[in-house]
């Protein structure tokens, strides 16, 4: 029989029935130990649950690093100075490089100073207290030319070897210039080309303070068009990148911001420098990037930077001496024998350069197409520096116009020269 006042299941008690209230509830248990309760402490985690309550690991994500981990332009800080070793250069001939990679172009009766300061001034990434350069490219206006003839034209120029376009040439991509000038307002036009000059793309840089850095960024600019001569090639140039401050008519685009067939150097819009007495333009560095975004810059460390360059320019002189320069003389090689005029060169490049190079050489004393050997003096090179046998790789050797009577050493000052 149930205890009074407790149901018995399944009955139901009858109304007016006295229901004792149930005893005290018993002890609780003794608390078991809290479950895990951690926070990765990797700031990049990318597993993420899922609206299934399934954990989400995106796929790989390598290609959207490597978009932002690469620069096209050689020497794009300015920083490796081989050539003139800073040396200003006074209304230089057009076609001569000012340092490493780039090369100014003229045409008209403007003229200015070019150079590349070194050390001059650290300059920083704009808004960060990042150095990325310890150089600049500065061009100075020497004499005006307001008025510019429809062929008349200034440019700063890279050719950017093939294998560089590859990342670029299957995609949008993008540039910056972080760039200065003395004249407030000063438009500089810009143009990606193909070597053959067919196929054209320009914009516009407008620096709107004078004297003050800013860096200036043009994203998503469309795919390299089609049918130009553009390459992969090692040894081939891939592309032009030309920087012009001032155009005529003849080689202005009629538009900018689209790839037009044709060569054009000049932005439709875009300023003349040259109009204005004593003017600067500044560049301190350029990036062209793939993808559809203006990444943060990409730093070049010095000797990296350095290396790369001596793939296009090499020179016998130590890093800080313009070749060449009395008395900075190296071995090449040694006469083949008694009475010959061969000289069999044993000299390696420090790296392999990206085409045949033009070799120059100078004796001792800076004799253009002179060599020295050792107890007979200087000694003329047969057809000057240019027969010197060589191949990417380093010199192979070399003939003089007369024959030298014992087997001795040969030395030289010398460049190496690919023209870009």
């Amino acid at each position: 029989m149930a205890a009074p006042g407790v149901a018995v299941p399944g009955t139901v008690i009858p109304s007016g029935v006295l229901v004792t209230p149930g005893g005290p509830q018993g002890i609780g248990g003794i608390q078991g130990p809290s479950g895990p309760n951690y926070v990765s402490a990797d700031a990049g985690n990318i597993a993420t649950i899922g609206t299934d309550n399934l954990i989400l690991v995106p796929q790989s994500q390598i290609t959207s690093v490597r978009l932002r981990s690469f620069n096209a332009v050689g020497n794009p800080n300015f920083e490796v100075a081989q050539r003139n070793t800073g040396t200003a250069l006074a209304n230089p001939a057009s076609g001569a490089f000012i340092e490493d990679r780039w090369v100014q172009q003229k045409s008209g009766t403007l003229a200015y100073n070019a150079q590349v300061l070194v050390g001059a001034e650290t300059v920083k990434v704009p808004g960060t207290n990042f150095y990325i350069t310890a150089n600049l490219l500065r061009i100075t206006v020497t004499t005006t030319q307001a008025s510019l003839a429809a062929g008349d034209y200034m440019q700063l120029v890279q050719n950017i070897e093939g294998p560089m376009l590859r990342e670029l040439l299957g995609d949008v991509h993008s540039l910056q210039f972080l760039v200065r000038s003395s004249v407030a307002g000063f438009k500089f036009g810009f143009s990606l080309t193909d070597p053959s000059n067919s196929k054209s793309f320009t914009n516009v840089g407008t620096i709107s303070a004078a004297n003050t850095w800013q860096l200036l960024p043009f994203a998503n600019i469309p795919v390299f068009a089609s049918g130009g001569s553009w390459s992969f090639a090692p040894g081939a140039a891939g592309y032009v990148l030309r920087i012009c401050l001032g155009c005529g008519t003849t080689y202005t685009s009629s538009a900018n911001g689209s790839w037009l067939n044709g060569f054009f150097i000049g932005a439709n819009g875009q300023s003349n420098l040259f109009a204005t007495a004593s003017a600067t333009f500044d560049i301190a560095f350029v990036q062209h990037e793939p993808g559809p975004n203006c990444t943060t810059l990409i730093d070049k460390p010095f000797i990296e930077n350095l290396q790369s360059c001596k793939r296009y320019y090499q020179k016998s002189s130590t890093y800080g001496v313009v070749t060449p320069n009395t008395g900075d003389i190296y071995g090449i090689g040694t006469i083949m024998a008694a009475n010959n005029a061969g000289v069999r060169c044993f000299l390696r490049f420090e790296q392999e350069m990206a085409k045949s190079p033009t070799i120059s050489c100078w004796d001792h004393n800076n004799t253009g197409n002179n060599v020295y050997v050792d107890g007979v003096g200087s000694a003329v090179v047969s057809g000057g520096g240019g027969s010197i046998g060589h191949s990417t790789k380093g010199f192979t050797s070399l003939t003089l116009t007369a024959a030298v009577a014992s087997v001795l050493p040969v030395s030289a000052q010398w460049t190496a020269d690919t023209g870009w």
